[in-house]
């Protein structure tokens, strides 16, 4: 008989007007969403992308946090950032992969950019490794995911979240981080 520690986990997406939260729990394969919660965020929080009334800010997530039990409170935040200032792109490259392979990402990066690759936080994945896309590999060909935030969002609700001493966990792009 096994048995599974259930894991707590609180997923957050963050826009410019609206928060939305899932509290989900998992025990072995099997995932519960506890609670959801969605809520406005106050207006003037943010503007031009960036967070205009940090007091203002935290106590909001102060709010949203207290909707949930303190199971949510202890295990992993996961947050979404900005749709508007986030952006995925799936770029096949033939294989095998270049040696140089994070300045080409970079290159990608700066293609898909509206604003400055400096402002820019760049990640990629290899899409290969998981068994879904490894028939790629048999073609020749890889898969990776790139994605690019800008800098200025994550920061400034990083430390948010720092400040409320509920620092994060994950963050991902958009509002795919809720599925």
């Amino acid at each position: 008989m096994f048995f599974y520690r259930t894991q707590h986990t609180l997923f957050l997406d963050i826009g410019h007007y609206l928060a939305k939260a899932a509290y989900v729990t998992r025990s072995g394969n099997s995932f519960t969403v506890q609670r959801f919660e969605k809520r406005p965020i106050p207006q003037k929080t943010f503007e031009n992308a960036q967070i205009t009334d940090p007091l203002k800010f935290k106590e909001f997530l102060h709010q949203l946090l207290r909707a949930f039990p303190e199971s949510a409170q202890t295990g992993t935040l996961h947050l979404t950032a900005s749709d508007r200032h986030t952006f995925l792109k799936k770029i096949i490259l033939p294989t095998p992969l270049p040696k140089n392979l994070d300045q080409h990402m970079l290159y990608e990066a700066e293609q898909m950019a509206p604003y400055p690759i400096a402002e820019a936080i760049v990640d990629y994945s290899i899409m290969d490794t998981d068994p879904y896309f490894a028939t790629y590999a048999q073609t020749g060909e890889s898969q990776l995911l790139t994605t690019i935030s800008k800098q200025s969002i994550l920061s400034g609700i990083k430390e948010a979240f720092e400040e409320i001493d509920r620092p994060l966990s994950v963050v991902s792009p958009g509002s795919i981080g809720l599925f």
